[in-house]
């Protein structure tokens, strides 16, 4: 519980800024590593003689992605994924937003729920995933759930810090002003940039 508090509450430890030629060296890396590994892999396949279809080669995998590309099958699966995944976190980022905001505004809410939702973040997904598609075992709801449950915490969390760290006076601004809660949400809330 205590990790939560310090997340919520805007404690948590944040990454020092980069110097720019520490980047520029970072985005030089990349594409050496990239070669590195797809050179090692290939070196690999050809040492150890696994079977085609335990271990393929880089060589292969690449004419089949433009075989698969060029057929259209590539495609047609790409958008189905695309359309569960953005299904999923519309779905987890409409829960998550409403949950974000009864925890940022009721103590005892979040004295309620809040210890259920981080014993939830010790399971990991990968063993829900499994019992997903035996309860939905056709269509996309299983997808859709977990990619909500993949986005489902993030946000929460973020939605409670920022919430949270909303500026008194401007909430006393908007309470003496008799603004309705939909008027102070957006106004007294949301960060200067979002309004």
């Amino acid at each position: 519980m205590a990790v939560w508090h310090q997340v919520i509450n805007g404690e948590a430890a944040r990454p020092e800024p980069k110097s720019e030629t520490r980047a520029w060296t970072q985005a030089a890396l990349a594409p050496l590593v990239l070669t590195g590994f797809i050179g090692l892999w290939a070196l690999f396949v050809r040492v150890t003689g696994y079977p085609v279809f335990i271990l393929p080669g880089p060589e292969r995998v690449w004419r089949s992605f433009l075989a698969l590309a060029a057929d259209g099958t590539l495609w047609r699966h790409a958008s189905t994924t695309l359309s569960e995944v953005l299904a999923g976190l519309a779905v987890g980022v409409l829960v998550a937003f409403g949950l974000g905001y009864l925890l940022s505004r009721s103590r005892a809410v979040e004295r309620l729920v809040a210890p259920y939702i981080v014993a939830s973040q010790s399971i990991p997904i990968v063993a829900i995933a499994p019992l997903l598609v035996i309860w939905f075992p056709t269509g996309a709801t299983s997808k859709v759930i977990v990619s909500a449950l993949i986005v489902f915490f993030p946000i929460l969390i973020s939605c409670i810090a920022g919430l949270r760290s909303a500026e008194p006076d401007l909430r006393d601004l908007m309470r003496s002003l008799e603004a309705t809660r939909c008027r102070r949400l957006p106004s007294s809330s949301c960060p200067p940039p979002c309004r």
